[in-house]
């Protein structure tokens, strides 16, 4: 019998493209397995993405509605290649629904020492109310930098990305960077000075 589709995402058979949209935003955020620790979830989280693939591609959906999921493999059942076959593959991770925007933040030796707090304007596309349409808009982030944070450590802002009518909207993410200092030098948790000394010295 294959695959049930409509049942993976939780909707009639009859859901328009919106219901198909709303439903697949809803059950990724729900399993993506950034997300869900459950071992099952990221071939749940694939099974969903195959899901939206075929239901939301008009072509794909009616060969999918008259013959199953093995017709979307065989050519939607015709023969001797006659007539329009369409053929499935789903393409791309399926990860990347919630790809995370990575972006480098350089703090200086003091910042790190003190603690401070950032202001980061982004500029980011988000969806209307009528969940086709899109705007742009500025957004201030603030960066909190708590004292004594390490090289590499991750401030995330979840779901601030863009958004659009096919994705969800991505995590942003800023990664510390140290902005070199004239005299000292951190390593790990200690702070290193470098002074060239004579021997008298």
């Amino acid at each position: 019998m294959g695959k049930d589709y409509y049942k993976i995402l939780g909707i009639q058979s009859g859901a328009n493209e919106d219901e198909i949209k709303k439903a697949y935003r809803k059950m990724a955020l729900k399993y993506h397995p950034d997300k869900n620790k459950d071992p099952s979830a990221e071939e749940k989280f694939k099974e969903i993405a195959e899901a939206y693939d075929v239901l939301s591609d008009p072509k794909k959906r009616a060969v999918y509605d008259q013959y199953g999921e093995e017709g979307l493999k065989t050519g939607g059942g015709s023969s001797g290649g006659s007539g329009n076959t369409f053929h499935y593959t789903f393409h791309g991770d399926p990860h990347a629904t919630l790809a995370s925007f990575l972006r480098g933040l350089k703090v200086s030796l003091e910042e790190i020492y003190h603690g401070s707090t950032k202001r980061m304007k982004i500029t980011r596309r988000r969806l209307n109310a009528d969940g086709r349409t899109m705007r742009t808009e500025d957004k201030i982030l603030n960066i909190v930098i708590k004292r004594g944070w390490k090289e590499g450590t991750k401030i995330t802002f979840p779901k601030e990305g863009d958004a659009t009518p096919d994705n969800i909207p991505a995590d942003i993410v800023f990664i510390l960077k140290d902005k070199p200092h004239s005299h000292f030098k951190r390593d790990g948790t200690n702070v290193v000075y470098t002074a060239n000394i004579s021997l008298k010295e």
